[in-house]
């Protein structure tokens, strides 16, 4: 009986594949054999039953057919031997209660998966084509080679490149033909996705943390003409945050110029030059005159403002 279970599944197969050389037959025979002795001896997985990526596992491989009609006459196959009239005399193990309930889980396993390629099958061919060319081209687009591809094409920075994985994951996560078409494979796709996600992301924190420092080094040696290092980003901070508004702007420079000049050693520019620097950098105040001296600009105010400006940029 098993012998022509199996003769009925090459006619079947050539019946409707015309183009397979006898080499491709027999291996098809063996195949077909294989998965019914695996029935038998409790060693056949249908694995992602169910879904179109059903995949039959004997022992520890898997047995491979190459397009939905074969997966169908093998599954039609599978059913037929179970059903078939003796079908327990065949078994090993046909007296225990595991063998029997084994037979049950994937005898259920079988019809559905049959249900979905019979459902198939029914489809124009039209129909046929568009889910077959959806599954190898969403394969395709989840691959780790047509991301870079589409990185390289599309995507400008860093932050097009995350935007366009989380737009893939959320398509996996929430596009419910993709489990039909895929299985568990899937999960595969989401895992990738998601570790690309997480890569990208630790590349774009890595690319701040770097700009942070390289914008520090610049701001640290701005203007090394007039200022020591760390000069420009203390007058600076003292110009936009704590310059007079009306009356008396001109008395805070002169002080911020003597208390960075005379005391810190943090300009190294004398007045003329450092004058012309001011109107070219902070082009919006009037051009000032001779600095006042340091008893006329002296206060308690404008030393604890300069004391405060040195904690918030960070300088002792």
């Amino acid at each position: 009986m098993k012998d022509f279970l199996v003769d009925q599944f090459l006619e079947k197969i050539k019946k409707n594949e015309k183009q397979h050389s006898e080499k491709d037959l027999l291996s098809l025979k063996e195949k077909a054999k294989e998965l019914i002795d695996a029935l038998c001896s409790k060693r056949l997985i249908l694995h992602d039953s169910g879904t179109y990526a059903i995949t039959f596992i004997v022992g520890p491989g898997p047995v491979y057919f190459h397009t939905f009609f074969q997966v169908k006459s093998a599954l039609e196959l599978l059913l037929a031997f179970i059903k078939k009239d003796d079908f327990y005399l065949d078994l090993p193990e046909r007296g225990s209660i595991e063998m029997v309930n084994y037979i049950i889980d994937i005898k259920a396993e079988i019809i559905n998966s049959l249900q979905l390629f019979a459902h198939f099958f029914k489809q124009d061919y039209d129909e046929q084509e568009r889910i077959e060319f959806s599954i190898k081209n969403i394969r395709k687009l989840y691959s780790l080679e047509n991301t870079q591809k589409m990185f390289e094409i599309h995507c400008d920075t860093i932050d097009d490149e995350i935007s366009f994985l989380s737009g893939l994951l959320r398509d996996l996560k929430t596009d419910q033909n993709l489990y039909l078409f895929f299985g568990t494979e899937k999960i595969i796709f989401e895992e990738r996705v998601n570790t690309l996600l997480v890569e990208k992301s630790a590349e774009r924190a890595l690319q701040k943390i770097q700009s942070q420092v390289e914008e520090r080094f610049a701001d640290v040696n701005s203007h090394l003409d007039i200022f020591k290092p760390n000069g420009f980003r203390l007058f600076d901070y003292l110009m936009k945050n704590h310059l007079s508004s009306g009356k008396g702007w001109q008395s805070d420079i002169a002080f911020f110029y003597r208390m960075m000049e005379e005391r810190d050693g943090l300009i190294h520019a004398g007045q003329k030059r450092f004058r012309t620097f001011l109107e070219n950098h902070y082009s919006h105040l009037e051009p000032m005159g001779k600095f006042k001296v340091w008893n006329d600009v002296d206060n308690e105010k404008r030393r604890n403002i300069y004391s405060a400006a040195k904690k918030a940029i960070g300088l002792k």
